[in-house]
């Protein structure tokens, strides 16, 4: 495990993210000046490193390391592993975040205005819904998290214009995180655990410095802020702190190993967070083991399983009277 940990550096300084595909078996980097790299992290080899010579705002895998969504300066384009552009969604503009929902095979691009869905099995957008945001988003279920200056996190589906619920967290908010079973909020002087549950109940509060959040597999926390990171287990009990060389801009978790990479503006660093990944995996779901014919296979099978946008609610009960 310790030789996975290793630094890469950058020719120029920029504002680098970075994240893991879902199998972890890829990291995509981005510079907000225009680079973007696919990299295999199992065998160390690039599918791509390009300059696109425009402004990136975000970036993310879709539903495997095949495709890859960039939102540029003004539009959203998707690429394949060889950096080609495959399709550009003019429609799309200026999106500061990318969600990928991966059982409905929908993109939810989040910008100053509200939610536009893209439905990345056809290519065309299946929902638009106008609502003021402040670029703190999460999901869980296939229902969109956005979190609000002034402390409130509202849910969101692709059916419905109104929000699903709102949530009042706190005065302020940082960022919001979700995982199997919470949400977590980080404020300017507090991280606050919420059961999804049972409709958001507050479970614990610690007082610390608010930051960006980072979940794990195992449903652990991480917190990072300038140059720390900081890890909790489900108790929000501290197991983890790391300090850096450098102010940190992201960081993302293996699914699968004990693992994260964290960007800053000179490097990607994969750091050993022992404990923080989720080794009881269901294989039929989801591994980084798998051939080339079986993620085929996998890609066919979750097309066919795909399910609609029109089932996504926070209610499960919908599933219920549902025909």
């Amino acid at each position: 495990m310790g030789e996975k940990a290793f630094d890469l550096y950058f020719d120029e300084d920029d504002h680098y993210r970075s994240v893991y595909s879902r199998d972890g078996t890829y990291v995509l980097c981005y510079g907000s000046r225009g680079y973007v790299s696919s990299l295999n992290v199992q065998n160390m080899t690039d599918s791509f490193e390009k300059n696109f010579d425009d402004f990136i705002r975000c970036g993310t895998y879709l539903h495997n390391e095949n495709n890859i969504a960039i939102s540029q300066k003004k539009n959203l384009f998707i690429y394949n592993n060889s950096g080609v552009e495959v399709h550009c969604v003019r429609e799309i503009k200026e999106s500061n975040k990318l969600e990928f929902l991966p059982y409905h095979f929908l993109l939810a691009c989040v910008n100053k205005k509200g939610i536009t869905y893209l439905d990345t099995s056809i290519g065309k957008i299946v929902s638009k819904i106008d609502c003021r945001n402040e670029e703190i988003v999460g999901s869980m279920d296939g229902v969109i998290y956005l979190g609000h200056n002034d402390g409130t996190v509202t849910l969101h589906a692709p059916i419905q214009d109104e929000y699903l619920m709102k949530i009042k967290t706190g005065n302020d908010l940082v960022d919001i995180a979700t995982s199997y079973n919470y949400l977590y909020t980080s404020t300017s002087n507090s991280i606050k655990q919420f059961d999804l549950r049972n409709y958001f109940k507050e479970l614990k509060t610690i007082k610390k410095s608010g930051g960006k959040l980072a979940t794990t597999s195992k449903e652990y926390i991480s917190t990072y802020r300038n140059k720390n990171i900081d890890v909790f287990d489900t108790k929000l009990n501290l197991i983890h702190n790391t300090k850096l060389a450098e102010s940190i801009n992201s960081v993302s978790f293996n699914s699968f190993e004990d693992i994260c990479v964290a960007t800053t503006r000179k490097r990607v660093k994969f750091l050993l967070f022992p404990g923080t990944a989720d080794v009881n995996f269901d294989t039929r779901e989801i591994s980084p083991f798998l051939t080339k014919k079986q993620k085929q296979e996998r890609e066919v099978k979750m097309l066919l399983e795909k399910i609609p946008p029109e089932m996504i609610s926070y209610n499960s009960e919908v599933f219920s009277n549902f025909n």
